[in-house]
C-alpha cells in the first residue's frame, strides 16, 4: 500500500510540475506546438484504434506448404 501511495504522490507531483511549466514556463508559440503534438498523437491513436476495431474478429488463414500439410496429418494421426 505504501508503494502505491508513493507512486500516486510521484505522479501527482509530476503532473503538477508539468501543468505549472506549461502555464507559466512556455511561450504562446511553444504552447501551440505542444497542443499540435498532442493532437497529432491523439489522431494517430484514433486511427490505430479504428484499424484494430475493423480487424476485430477477422480470421487470418495462411496457405500451407505441402510439407506443413504432411506434418499436420502426422500429428493428427498421433491424436494431437
Amino acid at each position: 500500500m505504501k508503494r502505491m501511495l508513493g507512486y500516486a504522490l510521484a505522479l501527482g507531483t509530476l503532473v503538477g510540475a508539468g501543468a505549472l511549466l506549461y502555464r507559466f514556463g512556455l511561450s504562446d508559440e511553444a504552447k501551440e506546438g505542444v497542443k499540435a503534438a498532442a493532437r497529432s498523437v491523439k489522431d494517430a491513436c484514433d486511427d490505430i484504434s479504428a484499424r484494430v476495431s475493423d480487424l476485430y474478429g477477422t480470421e487470418v488463414k495462411e496457405d500451407m506448404t505441402e510439407r506443413q500439410r504432411e506434418v499436420r496429418l502426422q500429428w493428427e494421426r498421433l491424436g494431437f
